[in-house]
């Protein structure tokens, strides 16, 4: 079973018929006080969420670094994406974390990935996102340093889903990874974004039993929500059991046009909202 979701935004109607307006005044000041409330609610929650604090690993570092240059490489997260193919300045670039304690392969029925976009036009830059949770200035000198404690935001998509086990996922069976930066940039050849997704799948397979696996949840914004798109597809058909559920919500996706990335064209699609 293959949940999509696809969020989008659409602007309010404005109304300016005067008589119309008039006739509905008393209903817009009862809704009115509904959303002062709900704003109370919103703050409320805010209080009582919390922030994730995470251990941030880059995909690829330099663990021996010479005056000449770096003597070897470190892999915090396993060889995967080398193996994979993925390029040596990708895998500097890449960063994510495992969310909380990881439980055992043999315990793990559930997982639940998060993702951020493209770091800006070089895919280079660090900044925050509303899914992932990042926060802006998250990147180091991994030279030699190879983690450096961050904070998933407590507001975000992938905390919302943490905090609210009872609502979502349990933690003592879900494996939470939340991506800062993928590394499945917008002009990154066919092979590069490829090799990404299997060096992804080849380190959940290290972590899960995939006959024990009954949901996984995928989900990102902008290039992370192409990613989610697509990665959901590569794991329902190369790993995942045929029983196992999948919800993709993809913020804003943008696949490549021309790679024919999640099958996109350069046809176009009227919105048939008003």
């Amino acid at each position: 079973f293959l949940l999509l979701l696809v969020v989008c935004l659409d602007g309010s109607r404005v109304h300016a018929d005067h008589d119309e307006w008039l006739n509905k005044k008393e209903e817009s000041d009862d809704v009115s006080s509904q959303f002062q409330l709900r704003g109370k609610v919103r703050q409320q929650y805010r209080r009582t969420q919390s922030d994730i604090s995470i251990d941030l690993k880059p995909i690829r570092y330099c663990q021996n670094k010479k005056w000449w240059g770096c003597k070897t490489r470190g892999y915090p997260h396993g060889t995967f994406w080398e193996n994979a193919g993925m390029s040596n300045d990708n895998q500097d670039k890449a960063f994510f974390a495992a969310m909380g304690s990881v439980p055992s392969s043999s315990n793990i029925e559930y997982i639940a990935i998060f993702s951020s976009g493209q770091q800006g036009v070089s895919g280079g830059d660090d900044t925050d996102n509303v899914v992932s949770g990042a926060t802006a200035g998250y990147k180091w000198d991994t030279n030699e340093n190879p983690s450096e404690p961050r904070t998933v935001q407590a507001d975000s998509v992938a905390a919302q889903f943490y905090n609210q086990e009872s609502r979502y996922l349990p933690r003592s069976k879900t494996l939470y990874v939340s991506v800062w930066d993928p590394q499945f940039n917008h002009f990154d050849t066919i092979s590069q974004k490829n090799s990404m997704l299997e060096g992804f799948a080849d380190y959940l397979t290290s972590k899960v039993n995939w006959s024990n696996i009954k949901g996984v949840v995928v989900a990102g914004s902008s290039r992370g929500g192409c990613l989610a798109l697509r990665f959901g597809e590569y794991l329902r058909t190369n790993h995942a059991p045929d029983t196992t559920d999948f919800a993709i919500a993809a913020l804003d996706a943008t696949c490549k046009v021309s790679q024919g990335e999640f099958g996109v064209t350069y046809a176009t699609v009227d919105n048939p909202l008003p």
